[in-house]
């Protein structure tokens, strides 16, 4: 496909307000490569882990290094681009930089949108992860052992021979993330609840940030003892002296 051939360097011409020099922009100039056949004007300098130009200016004797596609919407429209604003691609390719046809300025919210949309994730995640040592099945059976049987971390790191750091991802909801799983935050194990944890239920539901059901996982007890806990119908509240 046969496209014509803009002047970048009649594209790219603001410094903002001295965020970047005359030789900056000469420089990112030199490292844009325009792919004819699909008019892409692609980045062919340091790229990030996640496919995104990266591009390095000095200031004042410090460095500062920003994403170079971010960095073209400013030097075409003289405009710093404010916080909580991204800039995102319609034609998916993270080296471009082309702002007369493929970048376009939106929140964070607009873009995880349009991800999603055209079904693009930047990374499989889970099973899917071409790295993955676990199923969903093995995530499930580690995050009960460590909630409610009491093995440590230590142990389940040997159980399932991986570093700590990967259970503790597991058990933390940080990876192999479940928006509906609730982690046993207070263990009770084999001991007895006493009045100072039947206290503590009480308090947190009072705040209205947890309902009954959560309790009862968080400490590891079933929702009919968080209810009768919260009626006062067990462990009664003790007077204060």
């Amino acid at each position: 496909m046969n496209r014509l051939t803009p002047r970048l360097d009649r594209v790219f011409i603001y410094t903002c307000n001295g965020k970047y020099s005359q030789k900056d922009i000469r420089r990112f100039l030199k490292y844009i490569r325009i792919n004819k056949e699909t008019g892409c004007w692609e980045w062919i300098g340091y790229l990030s882990s996640r496919g995104y130009g990266q591009f390095t200016i000095s200031k004042n004797g410090k460095c500062f290094t920003y994403r170079a596609h971010r960095i073209a919407i400013e030097m075409a429209t003289g405009i710093l681009i404010i916080e909580g604003m991204c800039v995102c691609h319609h034609c998916d390719n993270p080296k471009c930089v082309n702002v007369l046809a493929c970048l376009f300025l939106g929140t964070y919210a607009d873009n995880n949108h349009d991800r999603d949309n055209k079904n693009r994730q930047i990374a499989k995640g889970g099973e899917e992860h071409y790295r993955s040592k676990f199923t969903w099945k093995d995530v499930t059976e580690v995050r009960h052992k460590y909630n409610y049987e009491n093995n440590t971390i230590n142990e389940l790191s040997l159980m399932f021979k991986v570093k700590r750091n990967v259970i503790e991802n597991i058990v933390n909801n940080k990876t192999w993330h479940d928006p509906n799983y609730i982690k046993t935050i207070y263990k009770i194990g084999n001991r007895k609840i006493n009045h100072k944890i039947a206290d503590k239920i009480r308090i947190l539901y009072a705040t209205g940030k947890y309902t009954q059901k959560q309790l009862g996982i968080m400490f590891g007890i079933s929702s009919s003892t968080v209810r009768q806990i919260l009626n006062n119908e067990t462990w009664k509240s003790l007077p204060r002296r």
